[in-house]
């Protein structure tokens, strides 16, 4: 059996900079993070340790691009999530919480970062908060579709994207 590499060949950036002003220039060329001086060594170690998640990921082998490795909470604590297994993932600004039917796990990453870790093929994305997978939707009633109890809208810039997408997927 041949197993499949996740690469990219993106370069990670951390910024940091004296100046406030340019940080949203700078989330805007897609870097890791942002560190305003004076930093704190904590900051520091966290900015390092969201740049090692994303070469985890990146560079790491998805036994047959099946899963996803996905920092946890716990200073080392790695989750390994199956695709299959993962409902809905809601965005918290920089974190995001992946919801699967046995836990919820909160990493240091947004939506634009993991959108691009998952197979487009059974995920879409349908609102700016949120990624749903396809699998688990169970109705869709007006502006809102419904993953297990949680009711997740769809706005009108994902909107087309989705019913397209849904249609394909069935």
């Amino acid at each position: 059996m041949k197993k499949k590499y996740f690469y990219t060949n993106k370069c990670r950036v951390i910024l940091t900079t004296a100046y406030p002003d340019y940080a949203l220039q700078g989330f805007d060329l897609d870097v890791v993070d942002y560190l305003l001086k004076p930093f704190s060594y904590e900051r520091f170690q966290k900015a390092v340790d969201k740049f090692r998640l994303l070469q985890i990921a990146s560079m790491t082998s998805l036994v047959e691009n099946e899963y996803l490795l996905l920092k946890g909470d716990a200073k080392n604590k790695y989750y390994q999530v199956k695709f299959s297994d993962i409902m809905y993932i809601k965005g918290l600004n920089n974190y995001i919480s992946v919801y699967t039917k046995d836990q919820h796990i909160i990493t240091y990453m947004n939506l634009k970062e993991i959108i691009n870790l998952i197979p487009a093929r059974l995920f879409c994305r349908v609102h700016r908060s949120y990624i749903v997978s396809f699998k688990y939707v169970k109705f869709i009633d007006g502006n809102c579709l419904f993953i297990d109890e949680e009711k997740i809208p769809i706005s009108e810039s994902y909107k087309a994207i989705f019913y397209t997408r849904l249609k394909d997927f069935r």
